[in-house]
């Protein structure tokens, strides 16, 4: 089949743009400043769950959760399930609270709960893991395009071009409508991630040039498909990746102002119920069907014998080079819809967070102030990208968990030590416990994770010593407590918080 030219690419990314930017204006007429924080609470609740595959499916999923299949089997799948119980605590103990109060960043409720400072540190560490998170997604995305679109157009073209210029048409297209625009821009993004789902895996059954038959006895002989690697106990095992993916459900949807600003833009509790309990069935099956293309694509690679470089960039390269023009620019699509649907909402999220929980400014606060501050939010995820993800190392589902695990789990510790217990703990301790937890939890996995680099020098990759300071961190903290760092963090959270509410004898009225 023909390869796709990286002009053709180029033009195909450029026209879905424009599709984005007049649905930008056509939904952004008499926006205000609400319109943008909350879509002024008229979203339909199918709308948004519909919405919310493209969100949580990023392109980081559709490429690295397929090349995990390498490393991991079906392992995946137990952390998924987790994701779907994740859910349904969401709709059940969060919502209700999110509502009651009336909130527009999720983070007031730490200002009722503790005070100002606790408000404060958690919209903190939201900005930090949110900023993190969104950084590796289009670092992902620049990468690829600057490899194989951009570089192979001219030689001389700058990485930091790339990203500048996708951070643009993001930008452009969000800076006035903010979440009353992505609510409907996401329905597009999704409903073109879902097609490449399907279009990928016919073309990938195809190019094996078999029968069901014959690649299901193949693939399951060679334990690729295993949904259980490491048995039930132990590392890794059934229950840690479940509990884990529990425990990042709960605060990477529930405690995150970008997952949650679409909830609230819900017409009432119920609605946004009716979201979160849908997606929780939906996100299974997906990511199902992303590890079936993973299983594919491996035993694409094998039978073929060829060469494995970077997985991350597998599904790219084989969409690009062996797909043929129209599922190529279907997958092209998949792909470009899937990293907007998950950055743009996190762009308009951050935006949101600073203005109301740093800034204290309400909807009557003059737009071009709003508009010029999320600028400035595109200006520092181009700097965050260019200087620290762009050379990461690893698959980058697993960066994306691993940061959440140490950012979201102080979060997990504040809300739920505050909605079960009705102890007082003084605002200003639990503003020292939220920056405490993850530098603590950081400086023990650094020191398990060097012990076990000592143990597994054999292991390592060969460049390992080459790395910079920062990916070398990140592979110390990955060999710590792995996917079950956040729950011991978020436990370690919740016991600072009960010593420090020790210090005074009184309860909540």
């Amino acid at each position: 089949m023909p390869q796709l030219d990286p002009a053709l690419i180029l033009y195909v990314l450029i026209g879905y743009f424009l599709v984005l930017f007049g649905i930008s204006i056509y939904t952004s007429r008499k926006a205000n400043n609400n319109s943008f924080y909350l879509g002024n609470h008229q979203s339909p609740w199918y709308i948004l769950v519909y919405g919310l595959i493209g969100t949580s499916i990023s392109g980081i999923s559709l490429l690295s959760v397929t090349g995990k299949v390498m490393s991991s089997s079906f392992g995946y799948m137990q952390t998924a399930l987790g994701f779907a119980f994740g859910y349904f605590v969401i709709a059940y103990v969060l919502l209700p609270i999110y509502y009651r109060y009336n909130v527009t960043s999720i983070y007031q409720y730490l200002n009722l709960r503790y005070g100002k400072s606790s408000q404060v540190s958690g919209s903190i560490l939201f900005l930090v893991s949110r900023s993190m998170g969104a950084a590796i997604r289009l670092s992902l995305m620049a990468v690829i395009l600057h490899n194989f679109v951009f570089s192979k157009l001219s030689a001389e073209f700058p990485f930091w071009l790339t990203v500048l210029i996708i951070l643009t048409m993001i930008y452009l297209y969000t800076f006035k409508g903010g979440i009353k625009t992505i609510i409907w821009t996401d329905t597009i993004q999704t409903t073109l991630l879902l097609l490449t789902v399907v279009v990928s895996f016919v073309m990938v059954k195809n190019l094996i040039h078999e029968g069901w038959g014959d690649i299901t006895s193949t693939l399951y002989h060679s334990k690729i498909t295993d949904f259980f690697p490491n048995g039930f106990l132990g590392k890794n095992s059934f229950v840690e990746l479940f509990v884990s993916g529990v425990f990042l459900t709960v605060g990477m949807t529930g405690l995150d102002q970008a997952m949650m600003q679409r909830s609230l833009s819900a017409r009432n509790l119920k609605d946004a119920q009716k979201n979160l309990l849908t997606f929780s069935w939906v996100i299974v099956l997906v990511n199902f069907m992303l590890l079936c293309i993973g299983a594919l694509l491996s035993y694409y690679f094998a039978k073929n014998n060829l060469p494995l470089g970077k997985t991350d960039n597998m599904f790219f390269e084989v969409a690009t080079h062996s797909f043929g023009v129209v599922a190529g620019i279907i997958f092209i699509l998949g792909f470009a819809a899937s990293t907007f649907s998950s950055s743009d909402d996190a762009m308009t999220a951050i935006t949101t967070s600073f203005a109301v929980d740093f800034l204290k400014w309400d909807d009557s606060k003059p737009e071009w102030k709003r508009k010029l501050l999320h600028a400035f939010v595109a200006l520092f995820l181009f700097v965050l990208i260019v200087t620290v993800c762009a050379g990461m190392q690893g698959a980058a589902i697993d960066n994306v968990l691993l940061v959440a695990s140490y950012t979201y789990a102080p979060l997990l510790g504040m809300f739920f030590f505050g909605i079960i217990t009705r102890k007082k703990v003084n605002d200003a301790y639990v503003a020292i416990i939220a920056v405490l937890t993850p530098l603590a939890t950081v400086a023990v996995n650094i020191g398990l994770g060097m012990n076990y680099v000592k143990e597994n020098m054999d292991k390592l990759p060969d460049d390992f010593f080459s790395y910079n300071l920062f990916n070398r961190i990140m592979l110390y903290v990955s060999k710590g407590n792995g996917n079950i760092t956040i729950v011991y963090s978020a436990a370690f959270c919740a016991l600072l918080l009960y010593f420090a509410s020790l210090l005074s004898s009184q309860e909540l009225e």
